[in-house]
């Protein structure tokens, strides 16, 4: 693996590059993604459309460019492209969609789907017998929506065992702590209750999450990742100001020097 901040470092180009934004919460899920794509999902760059490839839903759609740089690593594309990030006609937009370069299960933006469209997605493969898994990354702010737990019913009663959803527990949101607008602090408990098999364990710790994904689960399972928004740089660590912030270019040297 290259250092998880060699891989920030370039992510952050690519969206310095842009004048883009949402660089804090793209920070929080390196590790994540790495795990998913390197060491979890059954997945092959060279036939990415495999009908049998493991799912992965990206429900944070923000976290798109983390996602791009995780999957040009992979081998999906070459990574020259990253360079028409968020661009017109790129196929690297802001948020992840359906006609991005990675080949989306779903288009995100609108958070709170992603589960239900997960559920979707692992009902057929038990149905029609299928080997693939389906991984729905979600966000702790995203567990505000209603329909997060609407799904999160469903998924037990439906004995879905090869369904994991993985939530990015950094604590912040766009414009404040969770806690300020509602305490999501028990997600393990609340996923528990609900029938899941939940985990928690610390978001930047490959091993320990390739641990976690990979353990088998009666039922659905819920991997609570427990992360820091802005990872790695210093200023934006736990701030909640850099959700929509973009980089000016003396910060963006400074940033790519404390990453070194």
């Amino acid at each position: 693996m290259l250092a998880p901040n060699e891989l920030r470092r370039d992510m952050i180009r690519m969206i310095a590059k842009s004048n883009g934004f949402h660089i804090a919460p793209n920070l929080s899920v390196i590790e994540i993604l790495y795990t998913l794509y390197f060491r979890v999902m059954n997945v092959d760059p060279a036939h990415p459309a495999a009908p049998d490839r493991d799912r992965l839903f990206v429900s944070k759609g923000h976290c798109a460019a983390s996602t791009y740089v995780v999957a040009a690593l992979r081998g999906f594309f070459n990574p020259a492209l990253l360079a028409t990030y968020n661009t017109e006609g790129s196929a690297f937009p802001p948020i992840v969609d359906t006609n991005s370069a990675i080949r989306s299960e779903m288009s995100s933006g609108s958070i709170g789907r992603g589960i239900s469209v997960g559920i979707g997605a692992a009902l057929v493969a038990k149905r029609e017998s299928r080997p693939f898994r389906t991984f729905v990354l979600i966000g702790d702010g995203e567990c505000q929506e209603g329909s997060v737990w609407e799904a999160v019913m469903l998924a037990p009663a439906l004995a879905l065992d090869n369904l994991v959803v993985i939530v990015d527990a950094n604590r912040l949101q766009g414009s404040s702590t969770i806690d300020e607008i509602m305490d999501m602090s028990n997600l393990t408990e609340r996923f528990a209750v609900f029938g899941w098999t939940a985990i928690d364990v610390d978001g930047h710790d490959v091993d320990a999450l390739e641990k976690a994904l990979q353990q088998p689960a009666p039922g659905p399972k819920a991997v609570i990742a427990h992360t820091v928004k802005g990872k790695g740089v210093s200023m934006m660590e736990n701030e909640v100001g850099w959700h929509y912030r973009s980089l000016t270019m003396p910060e963006l040297v400074r940033t790519l020097r404390g990453l070194r």
